[in-house]
């Protein structure tokens, strides 16, 4: 069988608890993606769900209850087996696989639209908090940030920031359109600057800032050019200017920042992978010292460390950014 991914919510119990008195009794939950099955049996203890079925693609070799061993977004509601009861209210959930941009937990939340269940309730990104409202009426909504998760397999623990919502189904006649819009409007730059973020595709000639861009609350080390016309760029870490002789090479292809790599023990020389979607390029940005001393202030900031921990499991965004650089520029 396939490995996947499995990391699960270490705070089940915290979970029930707020979501006790919110919905109502005798529901049929079906877990969507139910792990070792300990949300659903949680529940039914806690007398929150008359019953249940559930489905994963991959459980672990311990779990508990009954669990289907498939895909549910390949499942046929129609075959169903809480068709057979036409009068069970039904409540769809719970912590699906997210993917990449949370595409794959939209798939999941989007499934449990179409198939008309009255109730659902997501442990979900942050980030379809906007696609969620457009389809359920909010019964409870409540943005966890950093919560742990730990993987089964190995013990290894990650926090991600994420979204338990419980709703109750809207008559959306738009609704295709609604799943197949971008989550976020695009941002346009309201200045004369270019914004690239690329995996291996170069790094334009008049880039004057690699900017690392992270899903951690960090934004160093970044690098930038004080002469557009010389291949000599500045890092700056948190503490602010560190190496003032970094070169940019081209090996096997791909754009290499010769720098250095310091740390409290450390002032080893370095070479960082600055072409790959980990760094942002700017090109054609005026007054870059006053930008550079901007990051520097909010890089080090209480304000920077919330903020991004917001966007776990995503990276900051493009469209982030480009608000940011326009009100600093501004």
């Amino acid at each position: 069988m396939q490995n996947y991914e499995k990391y699960y919510t270490k705070n089940i119990t915290d979970i029930i608890a707020v979501i006790r008195d919110i919905l109502p009794k005798d529901l049929f939950f079906i877990d969507t993606s139910c792990g070792d099955n300990c949300f659903s049996n949680e529940m039914l203890k806690n007398n929150l769900i008359e019953n249940y079925i559930a489905y994963d693609i991959s459980p672990p070799i311990n779990y508990d209850g009954i669990i289907n061993i498939k895909d549910w977004l390949k499942e046929d509601a129609i075959n169903n087996e809480i068709n057979d009861n036409e009068t069970a209210v039904t409540l769809i959930g719970f912590n699906p696989p997210y993917g990449f941009g949370s595409k794959k937990a939209k798939k999941f939340i989007y499934k449990g639209f179409l198939e008309k269940h009255k109730y659902c309730i997501w442990l979900v990104p942050i980030s379809l908090k906007l696609f969620l409202l457009k389809l359920y009426k909010p019964l409870f909504q409540k943005e966890y940030i950093s919560l742990p998760f730990i993987d089964i397999n190995g013990g290894k623990e990650i926090k991600q920031s994420v979204l338990l919502f419980v709703g109750e189904r809207l008559n959306v006649k738009n609704h295709k359109s609604i799943f197949l819009s971008r989550l976020k409007n695009k941002i346009i730059s309201k200045n004369n600057y270019i914004l690239k973020r690329t995996h291996n595709e170069g790094i334009r000639e008049d880039a004057t800032i690699l900017l690392k861009k992270t899903g951690n609350p960090v934004f160093f080390p970044s690098f930038y050019k004080p002469e557009i016309t010389k291949n000599i760029w500045w890092q700056i870490n948190k503490t602010g200017i560190v190496y003032k002789k970094a070169s940019l090479e081209k090996q096997n292809g791909k754009f290499i920042m010769n720098g250095k790599k310091i740390t409290k023990h450390l002032n080893n020389d370095h070479k960082y992978a600055v072409d790959s979607n980990i760094y942002v390029k700017l090109s054609k940005l005026k007054d870059i010292e006053k930008l550079i001393n901007r990051i520097l202030v909010l890089g080090n900031s209480k304000e920077f460390y919330d903020l991004v921990n917001v966007y776990k499991p995503a990276a900051i965004t493009i469209g982030w950014l480009r608000e940011f650089l326009d009100e600093k520029i501004n």
